[in-house]
């Protein structure tokens, strides 16, 4: 195949109307791989331009996202199109707006012009793949004796610092960088960190730390309330939590919930463990406060005939609405929560009804928009809507054909699918709960049932596997074109912490930067 020709399909592409996502789909299978089979070598011969391949190693970033129906003659990284060169026979493509013209195709965007048009898929290059984040003129800069410091999200406008050199220095900062006042505790542990709420934070004390007392302390560095104990949750949940009582060994055991000034709260849901329980008492005492979801929260409770810790819910103000019966549950999630009992897991609805019996060996996803994820023993995966019945799948984790490969469990409305391809990095589309095809999108790190997925904020999030901590991408939800890649953990509170370097803004500006002291 002449570059004549490849220039003739590609201009017939740009003029084609844009497909349907039901059509893009059911043609994309053969297309690509006989074009792929077929032309991709005599092409490369053609322009002597190497990288076509899907195999080219200079190129397989992480993957890009395209709108469905987009012209597949649209550049896939910039969205302007390429257009041939007035030279006759010259493997040159200019773009058609005023920008600068490309000379040749040893550019990830020409290289993705053509084979967009060519092929009618994108080509391996990621939009703004590794976004670093820039300073600005509102930057703060915040000068410390360390240059890896951990710190975690804001709230209620506070956030935690901590950093090792030669020794542990912990305080707090405002959202202008302002140091409040020094921590009593040191935790480098970001999801445990103290968390303000309702102008209070609990610190709990280490084990291994001189420190022995709980405290409540406020925006000042006050001490409101301290207590005889080192036992505790690791923050305030919805202005609650909980501490343990430990009154020795040979001695009961009790969890107790204080609000924000540390008055006894829920006295009627204290547990009292004697000492001849087979429990682990720090793990219950940090688990003990849970979020309200849907008017309702998990609470545990000592059964003394079954001699463990027993979990049901109760509301807000501490009645218990469905008894605790249960080794462990989720949340409540789309008028459902997950319930654990005798190896298996199932599913009861706000009555305390088991709408779906324990039945399944593999913990499934909560329910959203009406339907729940499910894992068979054989690593296949079904929806099932609320009365157990299986509405989609199998869906084979292995499959090449062209079928789907993975689905996500539902979240805001939207799901994941994933089409897998022999030879071929595998597709991803964004599904509405009827199953139709919004946007979709390719990756060279392949999604798996334990891939975390959602939405915050109107943006889509999927954490991948591939670095353990820088491992976020955003995507915009109507195209799922990537926005921020290399995120260390979604935009909380209007911010996301990048690295041990600071904060960034959706903008991915620092917003407060950390330096380390010069002298």
């Amino acid at each position: 195949m002449k570059l004549s020709r490849v220039l003739i399909i590609a201009c017939a592409l740009i003029i084609a109307a844009p497909a349907t996502a039901d059509a893009q789909f059911s043609k994309l299978k053969a297309r690509a791989e006989e074009k792929l089979k077929k032309g991709k070598e005599k092409l490369m011969e053609a322009t002597g331009v190497p990288g076509l391949s899907q195999e080219n190693s200079s190129s397989n970033r992480d993957g890009i996202g395209r709108s469905v129906g987009d012209r597949v003659s649209d550049d896939a990284t910039s969205g302007t199109s390429y257009k041939k060169s007035d030279v006759k026979e010259i493997s040159s493509w200019r773009e058609s707006s005023a920008m600068p013209a490309e000379d040749d195709l040893d550019t990830p965007e020409g290289l993705a012009a053509v084979h967009a048009a060519t092929f009618g898929i994108p080509f391996r290059h990621l939009r703004g793949a590794f976004h670093q984040p820039k300073e600005t003129s509102s930057t703060i800069h915040l000068v410390i004796d360390d240059d890896m410091p951990s710190f975690s999200d804001f709230y209620d406008g506070v956030a935690y610092v901590h950093y090792y050199d030669g020794k542990s220095v912990s305080f707090y900062i405002n959202e202008r960088g302002e140091k409040l006042f020094d921590s009593k505790v040191h935790v480098s542990d970001a999801a445990n960190m103290p968390r303000f709420c309702n102008g209070r934070v609990l610190e709990t004390p280490d084990i291994w730390e001189n420190e022995r007392n709980v405290r409540i302390r406020d925006k000042r560095g006050n001490t409101v309330k301290e207590f005889n104990t080192r036992v505790a949750s690791p923050y305030f949940v919805n202005g609650i939590a909980a501490i343990g009582i430990d009154n020795g060994l040979g001695s009961p055991k009790s969890v107790k919930f204080i609000d924000t000034d540390g008055n006894y709260v829920l006295e009627n849901l204290t547990v009292n463990i004697p000492t001849a329980g087979d429990v682990n008492f720090d793990a219950l005492v940090s688990a003990a406060v849970r979020e309200e979801k849907e008017g309702l929260i998990a609470f545990p409770a000592w059964d003394a005939t079954a001699r463990t810790v027993l979990w049901g819910f109760r509301n807000a103000a501490g009645n218990v609405v469905i008894k605790p019966r249960y080794m462990a549950v989720a949340d409540f999630s789309d008028g459902m929560a997950k319930f654990f009992a005798d190896g298996k897991w199932g599913f009861i609805d706000k009555t305390g009804r088991e709408a779906i019996p324990a039945s399944f060996s593999i913990m499934p996803s909560n329910f959203n928009s009406g339907f729940a994820r499910v894992l068979t023993k054989n690593n296949e995966a079904y929806f099932i809507d609320k009365n157990g019945k299986k509405v989609r799948g199998p869906i084979n984790v292995y499959a090449k054909d062209g079928n789907e490969n993975y689905i996500s469990p539902f979240f805001n409305g939207y799901a994941i699918v994933g089409y897998g391809y022999e030879g071929m990095r595998d597709h991803y589309c964004l599904v509405d709960r009827n199953f139709n095809k919004k946007a979709w999108f390719r990756t060279d790190l392949p999604l798996d049932w334990d891939t975390p997925v959602g939405m915050h904020d109107g943006k889509l999030y999927i954490q991948h596997g591939f670095d353990t901590v820088r491992n976020w991408w955003m995507l915009d939800p109507a195209t799922c074109d990537l926005q921020i890649d290399a995120l260390y953990n979604p935009f909380i509170n209007g911010y996301s912490r990048y690295d041990n370097k600071g904060y960034v803004d959706s903008n991915f500006n620092y917003v407060i930067k950390f330096e380390k002291n010069e002298f």
